[in-house]
């Protein structure tokens, strides 16, 4: 959906998706289907027609031909002269140049809307295209539209929704929302969806294909009509929304459609296919990192070429080249009337879904945070965080490599200081040149440098010489010039405060400076708070590792780079291993079950804490019946949130020695969100949720309580009866 929206607005291309792959599933015993002797004429690839029954048409869908039914061209004497280039001499940028106006409505996605309608959308027998529940479906999807469009008021300025009728009972529905111009990008899915076996009789719930990429599309116009540039018509160009009939049968919804485009003229400048969004576990299944397949083939090249500079731009996951031959989607259709098309698919073609056409293709067989690929808010700050933090670790590393080389001294606090300052550094620099508009809170200012001239050379040294190996992946990532530029962006940092409105980025550069020096766990934090809520948050972890299923100071990776740890708000928690280049590819992580025993709380705490009160959380404990002291026993606050992920804890309570203390946000942005999305619960000790749009302090927040929800109630009741007791 990314896609979509810089598509819409840039008035070019960007996303689709396809569908052609075999299923092996057997024929039922003793069925027997009768087809009526009407002949169809179908095209195999330019100029290449064969006349074959319905019944051949389902076998050669079988054996994996893919074809377009032009029986009704032929009738007509409509039929395109095969089209090598556009119609339209049209130009696509060659860099996506409006994030200002769509990096906002990302922000309206919902991966749980999709998931709500792809519920509902496979819940109907079978949608294909001359079956009643085939229209019972293409009705409901209507209706969805027409509620989307009347809801945003976009039909006050002349958007509408209408079906485009077909001989053969399911419609297919257009959507348009006019702009300044009469020319017009289409963004397309295809409806239907068909068992192969026996298309009339037996059950066809077509999650992936194309469910997924018509819940998808759906969402995208939802976004979209959240802007009020675009309800009111000021867009640059016109954008239709096309759900097609009959895309099984050969093309027939959208061949119908683009005829009658053709027939009346109308100025396409490009048509972007949305079919199949949510399948990856053949990818993963293939040892490929994950990633978005672009068409290559009967495709416009130029729109292609912009269609990879959108997922570079807005997607945190790369694209890979791949083909699907003739006549693979709808986007056919359109290219064959020389309209500019594209088209991209979950996967390269090889490992794409492989139930598709079968009773087979369930929602339970998708992944819909692959799907927010194709829609996926907040995916540019992800990567560039991901990114940066990663670049940041490396630098701290290589600081602990000079100081064991006995070229910094490690008798004060020097290296902690220099790695506090570089990291900061690099870290706000390439976060202020990506997000110009967006503030910092971070816990260093710039004076110590601006006093100490050596101290300024040595930071300035390791900000300088600090790169990923990858050059693609470094280009993303600025870097101070100067040692001024290096002063100025460490002190955006100090300069800024959480509040209820706009977009922050909390950062702990190096959270555990007594154990980063003693080689233990110690992380680099990142996380953005937007209107007070946190959006997304990256830990890395540089010595963490993670085989033991425990944490513990001294159990580091001491051959590698560590770990890192993401979340975004709403799309669950990730871990990936870190490295000197590109991202590599992450593994979501698994929420912790529900906790039901006493004897199953595992607590996380820092015994040589000074501002906590560890003999009030040891009486906690006991009053639940869960074990003391805890196995997990860490210095660093962030670090105990990633006990929470990947050491098997689920209880921690911090009970301030001083009613006055507050916490610092950045020793809990990120963490909190990594640990809310993998199921645990974060209040204060009264179990209020916490506010992080107080300034630079949880100001809010008297002491603070994190714990699995299943039992964090349970905490609360016991802190509270533990502090009562206490006086």
């Amino acid at each position: 959906m990314k896609f979509l929206s810089a598509i819409a607005l840039g008035a070019t291309a960007s996303t689709g998706i396809l569908a052609s792959v075999i299923p092996q599933q057997e024929p039922l015993s003793a069925a027997s289907v009768h087809y009526n002797n009407e002949m169809f004429l179908i095209e195999l690839g330019p100029y290449r027609t064969r006349w074959v029954t319905e019944e051949e048409k389902w076998a050669l869908k079988l054996d994996g031909v893919n074809f377009i039914d032009i029986t009704a061209e032929h009738k007509s004497g409509l039929y395109p002269k095969y089209q090598t280039a556009a119609i339209n001499s049209v130009h696509f940028p060659e860099k996506t140049k409006h994030a200002d106006e769509v990096v906002p409505l990302l922000h309206n996605l919902s991966k749980q809307n999709m998931q709500h309608n792809l519920e509902k959308f496979t819940s109907f027998y079978t949608r294909y295209y001359k079956s009643t529940t085939g229209i019972d479906s293409a009705t409901w999807l209507y209706e969805q539209v027409s509620d989307i469009i009347q809801e945003s008021g976009a039909s006050r300025h002349g958007a509408f929704v209408e079906k485009f009728t077909h001989p053969w009972g399911q419609f297919s529905i257009i959507a348009r929302i006019p702009g300044q111009s009469k020319k017009t990008v289409v963004l397309g899915a295809h409806q239907d969806s068909i068992n192969l076996f026996l298309p009339s009789f037996l059950a066809a719930p077509g999650a992936d294909d194309d469910g997924s990429g018509t819940v998808t599309l759906l969402e995208s116009l939802r976004s979209l009509l959240q802007s009020d540039t675009i309800v009111q018509g000021n867009m640059t160009n016109t954008v239709e929304f096309h759900w097609y009939s009959a895309e099984e049968g050969g093309m027939l919804g959208s061949q119908a459609v683009f005829t009658q485009y053709n027939k009346d003229k109308k100025d396409v400048k490009a048509m972007l296919q949305q079919d199949m969004t949510g399948y990856i576990q053949g990818t993963l299944d293939a040892g490929r990192p994950e990633s978005i397949g672009i068409m290559v083939d009967y495709v416009d090249q130029g729109l292609t070429q912009f269609l990879r500079e959108v997922v570079t731009s807005y997607c945190d996951i790369p694209y890979a080249d791949t083909k699907c031959g003739y006549a693979c989607s709808d986007h056919s259709s359109a290219h064959r009337w020389g309209y500019p098309s594209a088209m991209a698919t979950e996967a390269e073609m090889e490992n794409t879904n492989k139930k598709i056409h079968t009773t087979e293709d369930k929602i339970s067989n998708l992944s819909f945070d692959h799907m927010l690929q194709h829609a996926n808010p907040y995916s540019k700050e992800l990567q560039i965080a991901c990114l940066t933090v990663q670049r940041a670790t490396l630098l701290t590393k290589k600081l602990l490599e000079a100081v064991d080389k006995g070229t910094i001294d490690k008798s004060d606090d020097t290296p902690v200081t220099i790695a506090d300052f570089a990291a900061q550094a690099l870290i706000i620099g390439a976060i202020h040149k990506a997000f110009p508009d967006d503030d910092f809170v971070g816990e260093e200012d710039s004076k110590t440098l601006r006093q100490n001239a050596e101290l300024l050379d040595r930071t300035w040294e390791l900000v300088s010489s600090t790169h990923l190996d990858d050059e693609e992946s470094d280009a993303l990532l600025y870097a101070p010039s100067s040692k001024e530029e290096m002063l100025d962006l460490i002190d955006l940092g100090a300069q800024g405060s959480c509040g209820p409105q706009g977009r922050v980025w909390v950062l702990d550069p190096v959270d555990g400076t007594a154990t980063f020096m003693n080689g233990q766990q110690y992380a680099v934090c990142l996380a953005l708070v937007e209107n007070g809520s946190q959006k997304v948050g990256v830990l890395g972890c540089p010595n963490l590792a993670v085989q033991s299923g425990q944490l513990y100071e001294d159990d580091t990776d001491r051959d590698g780079y560590g770990h890192q740890l993401f979340a975004v708000l709403g799309q669950g928690a990730w871990i990936r291993k870190m490295g000197r280049s590109t991202l590599l590819p992450a593994s979501r992580l698994a929420e912790q079950s529900p906790v039901t025993d006493a004897k199953d709380i595992r607590f996380v705490d820092c015994a040589a804490a000074t501002s906590w009160n560890i003999p009030l959380h040891s009486r906690v404990a006991n009053v639940m019946g869960a074990p003391w002291p805890p196995a997990t026993d860490l210095w660093a606050a962030q670090m105990r949130y990633v006990a929470f992920a990947v050491g098997g804890c689920n209880a921690m309570v911090k009970i301030p020695f001083k009613p006055t203390h507050r916490s610092k946000i950045w020793d809990h942005a990120g963490g909190m969100l990594i640990a809310t999305e993998l199921g645990h619960k974060v209040t204060d000790l009264a179990g209020n949720p916490v506010d992080c749009s107080l300034g630079r302090t949880l100001a809010g927040c008297l002491g603070m309580i994190v714990a699995h929800a299943s039992i964090h109630e349970k905490v609360v009741e016991a802190t509270k009866q533990v502090l009562a007791e206490s006086g």
